[in-house]
Parts: C-alpha cells; sequence; structure tokens
C-alpha cells in the first residue's frame, strides 16, 4: 500500500505536540505528511467523522487503565483505523495490555526519531490494511467514523 500523502491526526494534549511531531517528521523525503492536531480527544474523535485520516497518533502520558480506556474510545469510533500510541512513560507490562486493545504499535516520545517512527507507521498501516477483509477507503473510514461519533 503506498501513500503519496498520509494524513495524521495526532491527539496530544500538549499545544507544541504538533510542531515538535512535524520537526520531526521535516527530513523524511520518501514520505509526505499533512497532520491534524487535536489537543482534547473528543475533538479528535469528531475530527475523525469530518475529514478523511489515514492513521492516528495518540499521546499519552503513560499505559494506566485511562489510556486503555481513551484507546478503546477510539477504536470504537475508528476500528479501521491505525492508531499508534506515544507515551511518555510505559510501565512493566503497559505495552502489551495497549495492543491487546488494538493499538498497532507502542513508543516512548524520548526514544522515538524519524526513522523509527516512520517504519511504525508504514509497518501500521500494512498490518491495519491485512486485517481489513476489504479495502478501505477514505469515504468509507469517514462516513464509519462519524456513524460512530453521531451515536
Amino acid at each position: 500500500m503506498q501513500y503519496s500523502t498520509l494524513t495524521i491526526l495526532l491527539i496530544d494534549a500538549d499545544p507544541d505536540g504538533a510542531q515538535t511531531l512535524q520537526k520531526l517528521l521535516s527530513p523524511v523525503r520518501d514520505m509526505q505528511f499533512k497532520l491534524a492536531h487535536a489537543q482534547e480527544l473528543a475533538k479528535g474523535l469528531r475530527w475523525l467523522g469530518r475529514a478523511p485520516i489515514d492513521l492516528v497518533l495518540l499521546a499519552v502520558p503513560s499505559g494506566d487503565e485511562g489510556t486503555l480506556g481513551t484507546l478503546q474510545q477510539m477504536r470504537r469510533v475508528a476500528p479501521r483505523i491505525p492508531v499508534i500510541v506515544l507515551a511518555d512513560f510505559i510501565g512493566f507490562d503497559a505495552d502489551m495490555r495497549i495492543l491487546q486493545r488494538g493499538a498497532q504499535d507502542v513508543l516512548v516520545r524520548s526514544e522515538m526519531n524519524a526513522p523509527g517512527l516512520v517504519r511504525s507507521m508504514r509497518y501500521a498501516l500494512a498490518r491495519q490494511a491485512q486485517a481489513s477483509p476489504e479495502p478501505a477507503t477514505a469515504q468509507t473510514l469517514t462516513a464509519e467514523a462519524g456513524e460512530a461519533v453521531a451515536s
């Protein structure tokens, strides 16, 4: 699956999160990125209902129960859009619980670099495409997300 431009929704309470991510990805030349930023989960969920998104980066402080609940909400609204969790800290076994709840990957922000993030995004998209019985289009995903947000 090739993407000329990858549309990413970053859900991150940090107002500088999008700028930090843009700076991290700026040296990447083999992939173009369009970045949307929501500082609150509710706004991110609404965004999923309005615009085609290829991938979600969900920033969380840790892999605690609150993170698992947030991830479950995200998966209910957009089950076919891959989610990568970006954590400030991951406790013992928390990463496995996050993956079991539907995230495609878990990355610790302080260890993140551009090649690793791009690889994680490419793999997440490939895994999600294999998991979906039929290819998802941006229109289908947006319609599904809109229905889930409305209900």
